[in-house]
């Protein structure tokens, strides 16, 4: 039976590659599972539900199933997990540069998925109303300002200097809040990771995924990576946010 605020989560399957234990695992952690067989059929959810959770499986990184990703990042902030077959590094950097949140390479144990799943839906800030289009009035008490910048910690909403907010994926919000608190202090990589995956243990320092996410931060933060106003790359050891944080 499904728990009164059961988490409800889509999942993306052509009937080929999620196995039946998945969905076991998943049921029985309580969440109410929609089933999709193609990514178009997302957006739609995504209007209709207020979804906690998208799941993915792509079996390989498609071109088609990238796009789509990245068409469902412009219009939700809902956590985004990929499942996959491939081995490429490559093709993890460029889920997650579209848009994806995690990814996770086969074999895995359904164990490892729901306590990735839970990482992300602690995490997450996307219980909203009016079909996820997140419009919150923010309290000064939870504002960081940096530069004509706004960063709502408590909503997890980044303001630009023309008042507008910018899209951020989980991932990079925890990224960008750990550096602006830790502001004048160089943070390495590792302790960044650290925010990112409290949870786990084997995360390399040298995992790419973290550099995508800087990229991706500057881009949206409009800064340069070799004039920096923002974020500095501090050489062989992690990243520094260097304005001045009130």
């Amino acid at each position: 039976m499904l728990q009164r605020n059961a988490h409800k989560v889509i999942v993306v399957d052509d009937g080929s590659t999620i196995r039946n234990a998945i969905y076991v695992s998943l049921e029985a952690d309580g969440m109410d599972i929609l089933k999709v067989n193609v990514l178009e059929e997302i957006p739609r959810l995504l209007s209709d539900h207020l979804i906690s959770l998208v799941l993915i499986d792509t079996a390989s990184s498609k071109i088609n199933d990238l796009e789509a990703i990245g068409s469902i990042r412009k219009i939700s902030n809902t956590p985004i997990i990929v499942l996959t077959e491939s081995s490429d590094v490559l093709d993890k950097i460029i889920a997650l540069e579209v848009g994806a949140d995690d990814y996770i390479q086969r074999p895995f144990h359904e164990r490892e998925l729901l306590a990735r799943m839970h990482s992300l839906l602690r995490r997450s800030k996307n219980q909203t109303v009016e079909k996820q289009k997140i419009r919150l009035v923010a309290n000064d008490e939870n504002m960081l300002y940096f530069k004509n910048w706004k960063m709502d910690i408590t909503n997890q909403i980044l303001f630009d200097p023309d008042g507008l907010d910018v899209r951020l994926t989980n991932y990079e919000f925890i990224v960008l809040k750990a550096l602006v608190m830790a502001t004048g202090k160089t943070l390495t990589r590792e302790e960044i990771l650290n925010h990112l995956y409290p949870d786990r243990h084997a995360m390399s320092p040298l995992d790419r995924s973290l550099d995508v996410l800087i990229a991706k931060l500057r881009k949206k933060l409009r800064d340069n990576s070799q004039n920096p106003k923002f974020i500095r790359t501090v050489r062989q050891l992690g990243y520094l946010f260097i304005a001045e944080v009130a």
